[in-house]
């Protein structure tokens, strides 16, 4: 299955971005803490704490787990 997700400041939840995929059947709880994960890259971004280089780097480490997380619910 091919996916698109899309991570940074002004991109939709991943909830709501798995939502309207049609894919519903995910634990909430380890999709809040992607979704904190994220959220936490994009403010240290936006904040200078981090450059956007380490900000990319840890958004491809991020959706790698994502992605593995995705397939191997059940």
């Amino acid at each position: 299955m091919k996916l698109s997700i899309r991570l940074g400041a002004l991109a939709p939840k991943i909830k709501e971005q798995l939502d309207s995929e049609g894919i519903t059947d995910y634990d909430e709880i380890c999709l809040d803490v992607f979704q904190r994960d994220a959220d936490a890259i994009s403010r240290l971004s936006i904040r200078g704490l981090i450059p956007e280089s380490i900000a990319v780097k840890a958004r491809v480490r991020l959706m790698k787990k994502l992605a593995k997380w995705l397939n191997e619910r059940p």
